[in-house]
């Protein structure tokens, strides 16, 4: 990938997650969110390793706040997050994720498949 190829995807990442931002504070008034559900993905290559970042959907929830109704997910954008579990999440696992010095964590200790 050349150099201005590589600009212009993070300029396109930055952009997608102040418009994730925006949405989060549109809704509660925050500035930003505590914690995020995101679904990892694959982009080029699915990490093979614990320890590492990787690629995950943003995840919208949605459905009726009712108990026993169905919840809904909708990707709303791409993001990097870094892994601090154990475990190699399998490629379309939802975590629930923190933003920490700017970068997003989330932990992953479940099984393999």
């Amino acid at each position: 990938m050349g150099w201005n190829d590589e600009a212009r995807s993070l300029r396109h990442r930055l952009a997608e997650m102040a418009v994730t931002i925006a949405t989060a504070e549109s809704r509660d008034g925050s500035a930003g969110c505590q914690a995020i559900v995101l679904r990892t993905k694959t982009v080029n290559t699915y990490p093979t390793s614990a320890g590492s970042f990787y690629a995950c959907d943003v995840v919208t929830v949605g459905g009726t706040e009712a108990e026993g109704s169905a919840g809904s997910f909708a990707a709303a954008g791409t993001v990097y997050a870094l892994n601090v579990g154990t475990k190699k999440p399998p490629t379309g696992t939802r975590v629930v994720a923190s933003l920490q010095d700017g970068r997003f964590i989330f932990q992953y200790d479940g099984s393999e498949t």
